[in-house]
């Protein structure tokens, strides 16, 4: 009979917990329903502004080639030929064009393997580009590295002039193709 009345006073406890977390969930939500009340006179909105401006640049930069490098008659005994793209003007000229006064960088392949017209013998041809902001050859500055940064001008123009060095002294007669790359885009 003793563990009876036992878990009767025990029951009596956990009644008296219940008791208590129903009256405290009461109370928890009371507060909530009294706050939820109080938040109904603040404003549930605000905004603000600012002024947003965007400079909208073109996302095409094209580059033109206008002329091709050009090498008079050469012979196997004239062994290393050249063209200065600052001075020679057998320098190929090439024309990026895209959003006016926007910095640009200039990349390119400076090694590039030339095949002979049979596509058994190959040289090896060594690029120099220069560029200016304008179409004087003469004021272009040479392409330090593979890269450098420019700017096209106000027309939105920049010019590249291609040259370089190829030894002729072991080919063979005939005509030698190669692709140049020039990579130019903004920065």
């Amino acid at each position: 009979m003793l563990n009876y009345y036992t878990a009767k006073i025990t029951s009596f406890a956990t009644l008296r917990h219940a008791l208590g977390a129903i009256l405290f969930i009461f109370l928890l939500l009371a507060g909530f329903s009294y706050t939820t009340h109080a938040q109904d006179n603040i404003p549930r909105s605000s905004s603000a502004s600012a002024e947003v401006s965007a400079n909208i640049l073109e996302i095409n930069i094209t580059l033109v080639t206008l002329r091709d490098i050009q090498f008079d008659r050469v012979q196997p005994s004239q062994g290393i030929i050249s063209v200065n793209p600052v001075s020679n003007s057998n320098a190929g000229l090439m024309m990026a064009d895209g959003s006016p006064n926007t910095p640009i960088s200039v990349r390119f392949q400076r090694q590039v393997t030339l095949v002979h017209q049979t596509g058994v013998n190959t040289l090896q041809f060594e690029y120099q580009l220069s560029g200016y902001s304008e179409r004087n050859q003469s004021a272009s500055e040479l392409v330090a590295g593979n890269s450098q940064n420019f700017r096209l001008n106000e027309d939105g123009e920049f010019y590249i002039w291609v040259g370089g060095r190829v030894d002729i002294t072991n080919a063979v007669s005939g005509n030698y193709e190669g692709d140049l790359t020039v990579e130019v885009e903004y920065i």
